[in-house]
């Protein structure tokens, strides 16, 4: 990682260059995902992004604030990305169908780890203080808002179709 020049480099066991990550500031942290396919990028310029080992972006990640912390959760379902400085907020991150992913939780925090079993995340909070947080996929958090309206929705089945439409 090249502090410098706004990038990461990929390099194969050889030594020979496989990819060049840019970003328009500083990389400040560098992850792969559980499986290794893919590899994450924070940088001071606000945004994490997701790569293939080719070097293409699969998705970015923004806060209002220097990207300093990374995590995938071990099931690779999340990826938590984290600011240090000015808002100190946690953000949790999920693939949605169409390949995009989606921010599903922010918290606030400034580092974090996931439990073994992907179903939680420990957040440091302050100096003396940590969280602990259910991570709960978007599909999830959607089934249990659902649940929640399924009397209303009884009553409203055109909102029922648009709102939940898997709801019965």
């Amino acid at each position: 990682m090249a502090v410098n020049d706004d990038t990461a480099k990929l390099w194969n066991l050889q030594g020979r260059l496989i990819a060049t990550l840019k970003h328009n500031h500083w990389v400040l942290n560098v992850v792969f995902s559980p499986d290794s396919k893919t590899v994450t990028t924070a940088s001071w310029d606000g945004t994490a992004k997701l790569w293939n080992l080719q070097g293409q972006e699969i998705a970015t990640f923004k806060h209002n604030d220097r990207i300093t912390n990374l995590a995938f959760s071990p099931d690779g379902k999340t990826i938590a990305t984290g600011t240090y400085f000015a808002d100190r907020t946690v953000r949790l991150w999920t693939e949605v169908t169409d390949g995009s992913w989606q921010q599903f939780a922010e918290y606030q925090g400034w580092s974090f780890v996931f439990s073994p079993d992907s179903k939680l995340i420990a957040i440091a909070v302050d100096s003396n203080s940590v969280q602990m947080r259910r991570v709960q996929s978007l599909d999830r958090l959607l089934t249990r808002g659902c649940d929640h309206l399924k009397e209303y929705l009884a009553s409203r089945p055109d909102l029922r179709k648009e709102i939940c439409p898997d709801n019965k």
